[in-house]
């Protein structure tokens, strides 16, 4: 949850669909001026935001929780920001409220009212949200060892390499962008505040589904049992380091060994700015005597190193 005096970077709220809500924390400033006081606006507010800790966190059901809350009479402005979570895997989401009485003269706004700066939003009042999206992401990934040692099994068929690794280490960037309109406007209560997106398991995430981020690409997804052990720390508000030790069996041995492999990764999250965000990754994996038995001979530690930089606006 926000601390007061903690200064922590908001992530793009478009990156993070999906995920868990830990804490809803509602920031409210100035006065309410109604009968019950704040404590009866506050309740008021949380019951227009419609949004609990547990909820999956939907960009559009926050939009239109915050139109409602911009429509009391008792609010002046309201914006809503999310945070990575000191529960690993979970966001925090900040409403910030300023109470009072509303301006007479308050009008939409967004870059189509004239108001240039409003970038991206180009058209915002109680009921509409429409924003320009432009966003994408650049990084560098680099493998030593692949696919345990056998460089060309792991570009040779790729469609997309250029240069197909023909030796004992893989280097390449990847880059994409997204543009386009987005927005919600408010014709009703929405019927259904669950977030309905599908999720494959194991396909992505590295807080959720990843069982390790090399061993995942040699390992099946079936017939599993796998052990981890997590160390996150924050040495700033706007870093976390995050340290994960897996340990995966076939819970299905007959006869073969059941050890697969071992793996330790490390990741590193910066938010840089409301705007930019810095992803690192840094892992090895040990393979065991369940892959050596598979593949018929022996195997060599499978390494990784990226970085990536995300934008998002």
């Amino acid at each position: 949850m926000p601390l007061p005096g903690v200064v922590r970077a908001p992530l793009p709220p478009d990156e993070v669909i999906g995920l868990p809500l830990a804490t809803v924390f509602y920031d409210l400033r100035g006065t309410a001026s109604i009968t019950g006081g704040d404590e009866k606006a506050r309740l008021e507010i949380e019951k227009a935001l419609g949004i609990r800790a547990g909820a999956a966190f939907d960009p559009q059901v926050a939009h239109i929780g915050l139109m409602r809350v911009r429509k009391l009479r008792f609010v002046r402005e309201a914006r809503f920001s999310v945070f990575e979570s000191s529960r690993p895997g979970h966001l925090d989401l900040a409403l910030s409220v300023t109470l009072g009485t509303r301006d007479a003269g308050a009008k939409a706004s967004g870059m189509g009212t004239g108001r240039a700066g409003d970038f991206p939003t180009l058209y915002q009042d109680e009921r509409a949200y429409v924003r320009l999206l432009l966003n994408g992401g650049i990084g560098r990934f680099s493998d030593g060892n692949p696919w345990c040692g056998d460089a060309p099994a792991f570009t040779g068929r790729s469609l997309i390499a250029l240069d197909p690794a023909d030796g004992r280490s893989a280097t390449w960037y990847e880059s994409s962008i997204e543009y386009g309109l987005g927005g919600v406007l408010q014709l009703g209560d929405p019927s259904t505040r669950t977030y309905e997106g599908f999720d494959a398991p194991l396909s992505s995430g590295l807080d959720t589904w990843v069982q390790g981020v090399n061993v995942r690409k040699v390992a099946s997804n079936s017939n599993l049992d796998t052990h981890r052990i997590r160390l996150n720390v924050a040495p700033h508000p706007k870093v976390s380091l995050t340290l994960d030790f897996f340990w995966l069996l076939a819970n299905d041995p007959a006869g073969n060994a059941r050890n697969i492999a071992h793996e330790c990764d490390l990741g590193i999250r910066w938010s840089i700015s409301r705007n930019l965000f810095f992803l690192g990754v840094a892992g090895i994996a040990f393979p065991d005597d369940r892959l050596r038995q598979q593949a018929g001979a022996d195997l060599d530690n499978w390494t990784t190193l990226q970085a990536s930089l995300f934008w998002n606006f």
